[in-house]
């Protein structure tokens, strides 16, 4: 989990060691994620997070409502659309 090698921390150390408060402000300010902190919460009862892949369903299911236990969505049709795309 590491985007550049030559920047000092990686995803892993963000991911495993942050609080839920600064994990959801990299999300807002770099990402402008607008589910930031229930992502961030969702990314701290899941620790230690070990690859990308298991990142990714963590935050698919945290954004989509559904827990780890839940299971994986079935496909994008259930992820909040953002408000510009709604009708």
């Amino acid at each position: 989990m590491r985007m550049d090698p030559t920047i000092g921390r990686s995803a892993a150390n963000i991911v495993n060691e942050d609080s839920v408060d600064e994990i959801a402000q990299i999300l807002r300010s770099g990402g402008e994620e607008r589910w930031a902190f229930r992502i961030a919460k969702a990314i701290a009862a899941s620790r230690p997070i070990t690859t990308t892949a298991e990142l990714a369903e963590l935050v698919r299911n945290a954004i989509s409502g559904r827990s780890p236990s839940q299971g994986r969505p079935p496909g994008h049709a259930d992820l909040p659309s953002p408000a510009h795309c709604r009708q």
